[in-house]
This record gives C-alpha cells, structure tokens and sequence, in this order.
C-alpha cells in the first residue's frame, strides 16, 4: 500500500511538471487556456497516483477545459469524447471512490491483481 505522504521526489514533480509546461507554453504562445488543461490534467495524474481523491476537481477541471478548448479549435471530435466521456467518467470515479475508503484511515481500498486478471 501506499504512503500517503509525500516523498521528495514527488513533492518535485508536482511542482515541476507545471513550472515546465507553463514556461515552455508561454515560449511557444500556447492559448493560456491549453496550458491551464495541461497544468491540471498532470497534477490530477500525479495526484491519483499516490491515491488521494482531491485528485479528482484537478481532473474534472482539465477535462472541462480541454473539451472547451478542443471545440474552439474545430477539434469536434475530441471536444465531444471530453465532455461526454471522460468528464461523466471524472464524476462517476469521484463517487465510486468515495463508496470504497477506509472508515478510519479515509484510504482507498486497494488490492493487487493477480497477473491473470491484468
């Protein structure tokens, strides 16, 4: 199981990975708003990965705002599978998480699967 602390080298990521996306959006002139997806999209990624679940407004955020920003650009077709898939997903998550903590230590529950289930 994992540690719900951070380790240093995680606590470098999430503020790293932001810091590099936004300089190197800010260099090319990205929309201030692809760079705002990317941001939160990552920070949801590492967020998830060491298991908290306020992982999730990160996610939904991006999700949102990268279907918005998809359909601004004509990019119909990923504006739709954002909104109507992976932000409905986003919140569907959220709650089916919430039904499988821990009462005491408000951890998920996780187990290892089986290399035939994988």
């Amino acid at each position: 199981m994992k540690n719900k602390t951070f380790e240093n080298f995680e606590i470098i990521l999430l503020v790293l990975c932001p810091l590099i996306i936004l300089a190197g959006g800010v260099q090319k002139g990205d929309n201030p708003w692809a760079i705002a997806c990317s941001i939160l999209t990552i920070t949801y990624t590492l967020l998830a990965g060491k298991g908290l679940i306020y992982c999730y407004p990160f996610g939904i955020l991006g999700t949102l705002i990268c279907g918005i920003v998809s359909f601004n650009i004509g990019l119909i077709g990923n504006a739709l599978l954002h909104i109507l898939y992976y932000f409905p997903i986003e919140i569907y998550g959220f709650f089916n998480w919430k039904k499988n903590l821990k009462k005491k230590s408000n951890e998920i529950i996780k187990e290892k699967m089986e290399n035939k289930k994988r």
